[in-house]
């Protein structure tokens, strides 16, 4: 019905009718002046409705945006044709014309080289030397800015760490993968401390919700990938969220050992893993209306 009224009224488009359908003929119907107004109003919304609609999808003209006050501006100064070196000859007005082009510098790599300078009191007879600095990884050349734009690319921004090597080697270094993929577990150790204060949070709530997605595990034995699943929890109040892996299982005693002292309300879809979790005291698992009204569309 909502495709017959308000889609396209093309051939290969049009509903056929159903000849069982009992007819409704208003049109020769006896309506009272009340209903014939109203009849009047709806045909009018539904005109400005579909006026709305068209101009919404007008074709908007382009308007070139201001580039933002807060960049740095370089002058690139241009004088005439043969102004330089024969200014003696030429009157230079204070009127010039003006035009702003965004530019971009790619991102520089360079070395930082830390040294240590030794010393000794004249009245001790200890020679000192200067502190280690605190890096991310000890014994390891890869600064807290490198790592942080490697991960940054990786996770918020997408890029495989393949893609993040043949962009480095655009700009003149060469990564081993296997430096990358031993920082990477080393930055995961890192943040642990940050993931069990996130996880904390959300668990403090009194409300959260719960759901398990599909990835894809590697199986060393058979060689092959196979499918596993990656919790979810989110704290509804605080719009916090943390994900929970354990070798990829989907069972009831992982709901269990995620929500092990847990008081508030869990709100699931209809999977039975976590129908362990309603003989729990202090839990209440609440449904979720998108899931239950799948089975009445």
């Amino acid at each position: 019905l909502e495709r017959k009224v308000w889609g396209a009224m093309s051939e290969k488009r049009r509903l056929p009718d159903d000849p069982n359908q009992l007819k409704l003929d208003f049109g020769e119907s006896d309506m009272t002046p009340e209903e014939e107004e109203a009849v009047r109003q709806a045909i009018k919304e539904v005109s400005e409705y579909r006026q709305v609609k068209v101009r919404e999808h007008e074709k908007k003209v382009p308007v070139r945006q201001k580039l933002p006050e807060h960049l740095r501006r370089e002058e690139e100064h241009i004088y005439p044709e043969g102004y330089l070196g024969n200014e003696d000859q030429w009157v230079l007005f204070d009127e010039t014309e003006t035009s702003e082009h965004l530019e971009y510098k790619p991102a520089e790599l360079y070395v930082r080289v830390t040294i240590r300078h030794k010393g000794m009191r004249k009245d001790t007879n200890r020679i000192i030397t200067a502190p280690v600095k605190n890096e991310p990884i000890p014994k390891s050349y890869a600064s807290a800015s490198l790592l942080t734009e490697l991960m940054v690319g990786k996770y918020v921004d997408h890029l495989p760490f393949y893609r993040q090597i043949q962009m480095f080697k655009r700009i003149g270094i060469s990564l081993p993968p296997s430096s990358i993929e031993a920082w990477f577990h080393e930055v995961a150790d890192l943040m642990r401390p940050a993931y069990y204060r996130l996880k904390e949070l959300v668990l403090s709530s009194d409300y959260v919700q719960s759901d398990e997605t599909t990835i894809p595990i590697i199986n060393n034995e058979k060689h092959q990938t196979i499918k596993g699943y990656l919790w979810l929890v989110r704290s509804v109040t605080g719009n916090q969220v943390f994900f929970f892996y354990h070798d990829g299982s989907r069972s009831m005693k992982v709901a269990l050992e995620l929500f092990k002292g847990y008081q508030g309300a869990i709100q699931t879809d209809g999977y039975t893993g976590y129908g362990i979790l309603e003989k729990t005291k202090g839990i209440i698992i609440i449904c979720c209306w998108a899931h239950a009204r799948r089975y009445f569309e």
